[in-house]
């Protein structure tokens, strides 16, 4: 196992903050360590990638902006006019249409590279189901709250954590009757890169969308929701509970607190 002021040294160099000596140090400490050493490759390798994703993924937000602009005219009645056919390449809806397309597949391309795997099997994360999904970085992230709510019907615990790259909850939801978890987010500054039903409940799912994250529970399950960190700047992350649409439960963790 990999001492914990180790991998804590690691994520400092990543994050730019050892100055030479520090950093020769550490190169001298991993090339005695080859678990180590496979750790820091791992972690170099996600931080490439994410800036990566960052730097390519269109902007949601400055395309609604552009559609918004757009001039729409008055319908008023006149004669019809003849038809005219036109190239699809040339309408603005179905331009934009593809980039918002291009915009999901680059999200759902950088989770199966973010995902960190272990070294017995490359199953991607949505196969690995029954036991809680094992992030190798979960101990060493900083703890933003650990939410817990009860009552007759239902009981549920949220434990947030972040880092420079990835804002991870891990989600446990008992209830008798359905109910509803609602995570919302600003999706200039968290993007969804993983949600996934662990307990593979089949009256149970959970799913996302731009700024939302729903979970429908009934019985016992466990919920993973890994979140791209795009920013570091301190932002709330809103978690309601809800049963027929009435609000049982309401809170909120910030993340990037430091």
């Amino acid at each position: 196992m990999i001492d914990k002021k180790l991998i804590e040294r690691i994520h400092e160099d990543l994050e730019g903050k050892l100055n030479a000596d520090e950093r020769q140090q550490l190169t001298n400490r991993l090339s005695s360590d080859p678990e180590a050493s496979a750790y820091f490759q791992d972690w170099k390798r996600i931080a490439h990638t994410i800036e990566k994703t960052r730097e390519g993924t269109p902007d949601i937000q400055l395309t609604h902006e552009i559609l918004n602009r757009l001039p729409m005219e008055t319908q008023t009645s006149r004669k019809p006019e003849p038809l005219i056919r036109t190239n699809f390449w040339n309408k603005p809806a179905f331009r934009y249409s593809i980039i918002f397309a291009t915009g999901v597949f680059l999200g759902f391309l950088a989770f199966s590279l973010l995902m960190p795997g272990t070294k017995n099997t490359q199953a991607p994360a949505f196969q690995l189901k029954g036991a809680m999904y094992d992030s190798r970085s979960f101990d060493q992230m900083i703890t933003a709250d650990n939410l817990m709510f009860e009552n007759p019907m239902v009981k549920a615990s949220f434990d947030v954590r972040y880092s420079t790259s990835i804002v991870e909850a891990r989600i446990t939801i008992s209830s008798l009757y359905p109910v509803q978890a609602v995570i919302t987010f600003d999706y200039n500054s968290l993007q969804a890169m993983n949600v996934m039903n662990v307990s593979v409940n089949d009256q149970s799912s959970i799913s996302a969308s731009s700024n939302v994250i729903q979970i429908n529970n009934s019985g016992n399950n466990q919920y993973l929701v890994q979140l791209l960190n795009k920013n570091n700047l301190p932002h709330q992350i809103s978690i309601k509970i809800l049963q027929n649409d009435v609000p049982m439960y309401q809170n909120a963790v910030t993340v990037n607190k430091e």
